[in-house]
């Protein structure tokens, strides 16, 4: 899947967890907004979810990304 976004940005991403390997936050920003669980576990032994891998090999601007969405998350449930 190619996925655009509207500053051109372009990245070959099969999903959300994809989008934050390849440490495109404008891609994994528009994944959300279009439905895209932050909360998603990978298939993976270890379940890891967008914020697990932006932790383990994303750069800083992802793990605030992922990290910021999923606070946002959190807090539209109060």
């Amino acid at each position: 899947m190619l996925l655009c976004t509207a500053e051109g940005d372009t990245a070959a991403a099969h999903g959300i967890h994809d989008a934050v390997k390849l440490g495109n936050v404008h891609i994994l920003e528009a994944m959300v907004k279009n439905g895209a669980s932050i909360n998603e576990h990978d298939t993976t032994k270890d379940h890891f979810t967008p914020l697990h891998w932006a932790c383990h090999v994303g750069s800083l601007e992802v793990r605030f990304a992922c990290a910021a969405l999923t606070f946002e998350l959190c807090c539209s449930y109060y």
